[in-house]
């Protein structure tokens, strides 16, 4: 390829140049056309031959008539093409593209070019979209030799053309957003292979309602959509706008946090005061979906307790990547334990609250508290028995000394002289999480028989319901003494962390 073509690129973001100049090599651009035009043709035949024959005795979908003389229902034909035509292009673009993205990465960071790449004067949001346009140009390539085919499906299955530009902002915004998410993912030391299955997994199940002609055919299960009384599956447009400006928020926040990791590697993704205000970002979000339900007419409890269900398994996750994002590692753990002696008590305090280095189980506490503060208006609101509503603020504190623990844990296991000390903590949170549930299931407890050992589980609601006062206080109690007993060692250990630092460094005076 001519790289002359490539110069004003190159003065705009040399970034891109550097990934476009050892892409579009003849050899990778000839591949990526290739493939592109071998699967429109094999999706071209795959349809030609579902079309019936001229006389048929049974009913085909592609036929007009019910039965005998086929009139070819070409409208039908060509929106089935552009079904699948869609799902092909969401998925390769989203999972090839997040594929390429983290491999790229994670051997830059392998090799040590990346810390050359810091080094020069580009700003950190040249050189990361520099990467998330230039590395997977020989996918977009492929995807612009698609568009052709695409458009006109489109248009002889009688899609508008807005329905067809929403389809492409849609899927840039999503592509964007997952683009984002798998570098973030390698900056926290995420390997190819993981992030690629999930996220294939999860794409399969997303193109299948970013696929304008499956949304319109299941379009009914989104009728009752709403958001803080806002209906927006009143129309596909809204439906599409709303999912666009969810992936433009999260891309935002997603990029402060590739900023800051990008400069400074061994600080955390995002500050403790930014976790804050990202935690109440997300929790109102939520909120805005069950909010809603406080108007049903009658009161669901089967809608509540689902709910309620969803919100914990969801928020499960959420706690799990933030306890990741915001707890630091050994050496900065080591620096802040040998200059925190120095500090008065209240600056400590503030340290705990907002510092750079300071351990993240305060944070995440905090974190927590927001997370109630925002949802326990509606439990209170929503119109069910007073009982229902006990056992449920119940189920919330259990799931906060839990994830209190498992922070408390995880930091503590960050603290240890170990290259793999993150592989660690995630496996020993993991196993805290697992292991109680699968024991149950093994020797089948059922919650009604012994509910407290429920309570030990990241599922606490599945007991509450059936616990007894002192079984519950017993429980809390034995939450309390065990976030004390770590974090008086985690106390002991970043102790003794911050005398062998100062020892270490007197001794090298």
């Amino acid at each position: 390829m001519n790289i002359s073509l490539l110069d004003p690129i190159g003065e705009w973001n040399p970034q891109i140049f550097r990934e476009f100049k050892g892409r579009l090599n003849n050899r990778n651009v000839f591949l990526g056309i290739g493939a592109s035009l071998a699967i429109q043709l094999l999706l071209l035949l795959y349809f030609w031959v579902q079309l019936p024959s001229r006389k048929i005795e049974l009913y085909h979908p592609y036929c007009t008539e019910p039965e005998g003389f086929c009139t070819i229902n070409w409208p039908e034909w060509w929106k089935d093409l552009h079904h699948s035509f869609s799902w092909i292009l969401v998925l390769t673009l989203v999972v090839g593209g997040v594929y390429l993205l983290v491999s790229n990465l994670a051997e830059e960071q392998r090799r040590g070019t990346l810390n050359f790449i810091r080094l020069s004067p580009q700003s950190t949001y040249n050189i990361l979209l520099g990467k998330m346009v230039g590395v997977p140009i020989i996918i977009f390539l492929g995807a612009a030799v698609a568009l052709p085919l695409h458009i006109w499906s489109a248009i002889a299955a009688d899609f508008s053309v807005p329905l067809l530009l929403s389809f492409y902002v849609l899927l840039g915004a999503i592509c964007g957003f997952f683009y984002s998410l798998g570098m973030l993912y390698v900056f926290l030391g995420g390997t190819q292979g993981a992030i690629t299955a999930g996220t294939a997994t999860f794409c399969l199940w997303l193109s299948l309602y970013t696929d304008f002609g499956i949304l319109y055919d299941y379009y009914m299960e989104f009728q009752d959509l709403q958001w803080f009384w806002t209906a927006i599956a009143d129309n596909i447009f809204a439906f599409r706008g709303f999912a666009i400006f969810n992936c433009l928020l999260w891309i935002y926040w997603i990029w402060r946090g590739l900023n800051r990791r990008f400069k400074n590697t061994t600080a955390t993704i995002f500050s403790k005061k930014e976790s804050y205000s990202l935690v109440a970002c997300f929790e109102i979000n939520l909120l805005g979906f069950v909010l809603p339900q406080i108007n049903l007419f009658p009161p669901s409890t089967y809608v509540f307790e689902n709910s309620i269900i969803a919100l914990a398994l969801i928020n499960l996750c959420w706690f799990m990547g933030l306890i990741a994002m915001l707890s630091p590692h050994r050496q900065t753990l080591q620096d802040w334990a040998r200059y925190s002696h120095t500090q008065n008590l209240k600056y400590s305090w503030q340290d705990w609250i907002f510092g750079e280095k300071s351990p993240a189980p305060v944070a995440i506490a905090i974190n927590l508290g927001i997370t109630i503060g925002i949802f326990l208006p509606w439990i209170l609101l929503y119109p069910i028995d007073s009982k229902e509503q006990i056992w449920v603020i119940a189920g919330i504190f259990i799931s906060c000394t839990l994830m209190l623990i498992y922070a408390v844990l995880a930091q503590l296991i960050l603290l240890i002289k170990n290259n793999k000390r993150a592989i660690w903590a995630t496996s020993s949170i993991g196993i805290a999480m697992i292991f109680p549930l699968l024991l149950l299931g093994i020797f089948q407890v059922n919650p009604d028989y012994v509910p407290e050992l429920y309570l030990f589980t990241p599922l606490p609601f599945l007991g509450t319901e059936y616990i007894s006062l002192n079984g519950f206080l017993g429980v809390v109690v034995s939450h309390c003494s065990i976030i004390a007993a770590l974090t008086c060692k985690l106390k002991q250990q970043l102790r003794l962390a911050g005398e062998s630092q100062i020892k270490a460094l007197l001794a090298g005076d």
